[in-house]
């Protein structure tokens, strides 16, 4: 191979040479994020609701959910630095969290359930930080939700579903390993607590927790645990047979536990224990109303209840735990009528609810537990309407409740100190009939929290100290900003970026960019006025780029331009792939192929219509062959397809399970080497399996089991292999790697050891590695990498040391370089990261959100030397950003285009060494293989691609300003060595090089031929 040396000022005379100063002059200027448009112009008239609930106060920091209109209900947490989004578990605009999720307090953390994958639930902890909220134990049929749990404050007692198993007791002390199943009372697959009547099923007592619980002998009956297997037994069989006494609203009174038990199918009357089958025995035979814990309050020696009476309906009970004890206290509305409203709660010595006496409404009411000390302190609405809407809540300064003082207002905050001068309004922060009130008010710390609704913001989280100007908005996050939301699938053509972004008058379509505010715009209107066009996404062949979606097919240049329309519609998603110099792509329930142009453009072979049908999908070219799903079959049995691009040479290998299309995760192929690796479904067992296909024969590498978060199938670039996700029951779900052969098919790593899953998703090669993301059961989800071997598979870095973890989402290669950029999540909210590969070099890129507040980032493509993602910010909304790579410390090194063919019919090669292009590599070199034997030849230079088109190829660097002669060796190979200097200022330096090589036979005006363009970015 010819070698010539450049000087060591080599780099930098060519970037003089080229005028590069300037630009490097500018680099530090730019090394901050920049927004490249406000696509979407705000303010615009919206005022969504969030709906806020839940508010608990943690370590002087109040935690609740509300729901933002992109993400759906999430987590959110207000201190000192404002009102923010604490973390987003379920990506989409469908929140993780239930409508009437709850926190329960243990130590100095909250847990609670919520939804992290769309198939799976898990118990988390926070604290109220990104860096103390993480996941305890996903576990399928976890549901906690008001009295369906209960907290001594140590650990929190619940019931949760596991196959195998059913819904049995469960324990957590807030860490993982004190997160546990405590016993499978009723064995196998039946479960021993029913979920349909949670209320009231949980009370700690002398140490001891007691719940309600069925064996499938005696019914559902009074158990009782220590938090272990050994210690959970039965207290007693008070109702002998299936029945049970079916136990509920317990509550400790006077040294007893009491409980109330069912007397038969429709009646419920006290009992007590002591924990004991000898101690445990019925108090009275009043029947109870209700046994959810709102609606009982112990007062000293009292518990005070609704029970009910045939005589004198829904009335206020009490009982001091013996026989003569019980009864009613006052028939507030005379007559059979249900007098009792809202909760119980106790304060200065009585019990306070709200009641109606049958002439006055729902009024404040309260009792010492003496008929002649209940009464109604005050009457705020006159008349039958009533003025008490929702429940009391206790704050230091009275009880804050809804009210109204006229039958046509709506509901405000209002306070008493319990007199009837000191009941009044706080607020009236919706005037007229409507109210802004929509849920009781909670007192979280010392202020009380709730849900209000204003024409400006909609319903959105406030608080009050009890006085008007105590009270106030916390946040808005139902925002009323205009997003313009720009997302991926992006398309990258390697000279411009073309993501989705709306408009109020286009609607959602493609919009293109090089990285720079002016190179943004709108790229094509593909569906003309306000309709929207699905999401595009590119192939690319040559000097060309195939970019589809659901209304198109076209092909432009690399530089987004040379539009040319291939079909007017086109809705199988983006798979184009080349075989023998056509383009095969499915549309409807066909595959078509092409020559690049719509007259040579048209159908292959046309599959069965019918209620399922899957047209071509999932297609791979591997060796000379297609392979691909599609439907065969009028109820949509899908199989697996192999073709040589021909009709006759098209063929059905073999059917699959049919699974809603390839989005699933489940069905996909990858093309390693010449085979074919294919996923598919197993129609009996609907299980995953993998096989291995040349064309000729096909071999079963494994049957697995489905992950609870498929990821896709990816080659690892150092070892040639593909790596998968899978799940078996040693295992569970974890990393998988093959060779292509039934004992080269393996667990390449058991991250978190024995059946627990791991759950590695968002499987991301860059350079000579594959990052992704998992949870090895002690550091939370926390980014990974690997290099193909199991050696070489490890976690990158404890990013947030304890229990706390990073949550990396969204992960995006930058380049041919060991780097990616991802939303990670800290103390500084949820913000954009990269990582090289090294503890060292993973790091926060951004804070466009101050003082904890997320810009909720998310990476869309890297364009020459700016990796463009889109971000939130308060004046804009969500809006597409840009950040110059080398404050990635990425670098690029890639050929783009197809080469123009010499006399021999070859195309001239261009590559780099292994070294990469970044700052200080003084063996950094460029190559040239596969050109005409001992012929003229070199590099011309530029900052800016430039293509002409001269006899069907593409010269990119017309007129380049610097070019370098370089004569080709015995074997048409030449080799030109450029140190890059150890210069920072050269970091994020964007080159273009193209090689020319005299050729009499060439294509290139008949006189050369020239390889691709070689696209650099310099990198720390």
């Amino acid at each position: 191979m010819t070698f010539a040396p450049c000087s060591g000022s080599c780099f930098a005379t060519i970037a003089l040479a080229l005028g590069a100063v300037v630009a490097l002059e500018s680099l530090t200027a730019q090394s901050t994020p920049r927004q490249l448009a406000d696509i979407l112009p705000g303010p615009v008239d919206l005022t969504p609701d969030s709906l806020p609930r839940g508010f608990t106060e943690i370590q002087g920091r109040v935690v609740f959910h509300a729901v933002d209109p992109r993400l759906g209900r999430e987590l959110y947490v207000h201190d000192a630095n404002g009102t923010r989004l604490l973390r987003e578990f379920l990506p989409g605009d469908g929140g993780g969290l239930a409508d009437y999720a709850s926190f329960y307090r243990v130590g100095n953390v909250l847990l609670f359930s919520c939804q992290d994958s769309p198939t799976t639930l898990g118990l988390y902890r926070t604290d109220g930080t990104v860096s103390g909220t993480h996941l305890l134990s996903r576990i399928p049929g976890l549901g906690l939700a008001g009295e369906s749990a209960y907290t001594d404050g140590t650990r929190l007692w619940f019931s949760a579903y596991e196959s195998g198993f059913g819904v049995e007791p469960w324990v957590s002390d807030g860490t993982r390993d004190g997160t546990y199943r405590i016993a499978d009372i009723r064995p196998g697959g039946e479960s021993s607590i029913s979920t349909g009547s949670a209320y009231g099923v949980w009370q700690g007592f002398q140490g001891r927790t007691y719940f309600r619980a069925d064996d499938g002998v005696h019914g559902p009956e009074l158990w009782v645990t220590d938090g272990s297997a050994a210690g959970t037994r039965m207290v007693v069989d008070g109702n002998p047979g299936e029945l049970g006494l079916e136990p509920g609203g317990m509550v400790e009174l006077n040294g007893r536990l009491m409980f109330v038990a069912r007397r038969d199918q429709l009646t419920n009357e006290w009992w007590s224990t002591d924990g004991t089958a000898q101690g445990t025995a019925r108090v009275s035979g009043w029947p109870v109303m209700s046994t959810l814990r709102d609606n009982l309050a112990v007062l000293g020696d009292k518990l005070l209840f609704r029970g009910l009476h045939p005589l004198y309906g829904n009335e206020l009970f009490v009982t001091d735990g013996t026989p003569q004890g019980t009864g009613m206290v006052k028939d507030i509305w005379p007559g059979s009528h249900f007098s009792g409203h809202g909760p119980m709660v106790v304060w200065n010595g009585f019990v306070w609810w709200n009641a109606s006496d049958g002439s006055s409404g729902s009024e404040l009411w309260r009792t010492d537990g003496t008929e002649a000390g209940t009464s109604m302190v005050v009457e705020v609405c006159p008349g039958a309407a009533g003025g008490i809407g929702y429940g009391l809540a206790v704050m230091p300064s009275g009880l804050v409740f809804a009210g109204r003082t006229d039958a046509r207002d709506g509901w405000e905050p209002w306070i008493t100190d319990g007199t009837p001068a000191g009941t009044r309004p706080i607020a009236d922060l919706l005037p007229g009939g409507e109210g802004s009130l929509s849920a009781a008010p909670v007192v979280a710390g010392t202020e009380a929290w709730f849900a209000a609704r204003t024409p400006a913001s909609g319903s959105e989280p406030w608080k009050t100290d009890g006085t008007a100007a105590g009270t106030v908005q916390v946040g808005e996050i139902g925002r009323a900003t205009a997003d313009s939301d720009p997302q991926s699938p992006a398309a990258d053509s390697g000279l411009r970026l073309v993501f989705q972004a709306t408009n109020a008058t286009i609607g959602q379509e493609p919009w293109i960019t090089d990285g720079t505010p002016t190179g943004t715009r709108l790229w094509r209107d593909a569906q003309p006025g306000s309709f929207s066009s699905a999401p595009a996404r590119a192939a690319r062949f040559g000097d060309r780029t195939w970019w589809t979606n659901r209304e198109s097919l076209i092909t432009s240049d690399l530089l987004g331009g040379d539009l040319r329309p291939i079909l007017g519609s086109h809705s199988n998603g983006p798979d184009v792939v080349e075989l023998g110099g056509r383009y095969y792509f499915g549309r409807r329930i066909a595959l078509w192929s092409s020559d690049g142009t719509a007259a040579g453009t048209g159908p292959v072979i046309e599959f069965q219509v019918g209620r399922q049908s899957v047209g071509p999908t999932d297609l791979v070219a591997a060796g000379d062959l297609l392979y691909f799903f599609a439907s065969v079959g009028y109820f949509g049995p899908t199989g697996l397809f192999v073709s040589d691009g021909t009709a006759a040479g098209t063929r059905l290998e073999f059917q699959t399970s049919f699974d809603g299309g390839s989005a699933s995760g489940f069905r996909s192929t990858l093309a390693l080497g010449d085979r074919a690796l294919v996923r598919t479904l197993a129609p009996a067992t609907n299980q995953p399996e993998y096989w291995i296909l040349d064309g000729s024969s096909r071999v079963l590498l494994a049957t697995l089991d489905k992950p609870a978060r498929p990821a896709d199938m990816v080659l690892s670039p150092r070892t040639g292999e593909a790596l998968f996700v899978a799940r078996d029951a040693i295992h569970g779900a974890e990393l998988w790697a093959t060779d292509g052969t039934p004992g080269g098919t393996r667990v390449l790593l058991d991250i978190h050891a024995g059946a627990t899953s791991s759950e590695p998703v968002e499987l991301t090669p860059a350079g000579g590695l594959v990052f992704f993301t998992a949870d090895d059961g002690i550091h939370g989800r926390e980014l990974w990498r690997t290099d193909g071997t199991t050696a070489g598979t490890r976690m990158v870095t404890d990013s947030i040391p304890g229990q706390g973890s990073l949550q990396p989402e969204h992960l995006l290669r930058l380049g041919d370089a060991n780097a990616i950029a991802f939303q990670g999540h800290d103390a500084f909210g949820s913000e954009l990261w990269t990582c090289d590969g090294t503890a060292a070099g993973t790091r926060r890129l951004t804070d466009l959100g101050p003082g904890g507040h997320s810009s909720h980032p998310t990476p869309l493509g890297v364009v020459g030397d700016q990796l463009v993602f889109a971000a939130y910010t308060e004046p804009t909304g969500y809006e597409p950003w840009a950040i110059d790579l080398s404050t990635t410390r990425g670098y690029l090194a890639r050929t783009l285009g197809a080469g123009c063919p010499g006399s021999a019919g070859t195309v001239p090669t261009a590559g780099t060494s292994p070294t990469a292009p970044r700052v200080g590599a003084a063996t950094f070199t460029l190559t040239l293989t596969d050109a005409r034997p001992q012929a003229a030849a070199g590099v011309l230079f530029d900052l800016a691609a430039h293509p002409t088109v001269l006899g069907g190829c593409t010269l990119w660097l017309p007129g380049a300003p610097v070019g370098i002669p370089l004569p080709t060796d015995a074997q048409g190979d030449a080799m030109l060595w450029v140190p890059i200097p150890a210069d920072p200022a050269l970091a994020g330096m964007e080159l273009f090089a193209q090689w020319l090589v005299s050729d009499p036979g060439g294509s290139l005006g008949g006189a050369l031929s020239a390889s691709g363009l070689t696209h650099l970015v310099v990198g720390r």
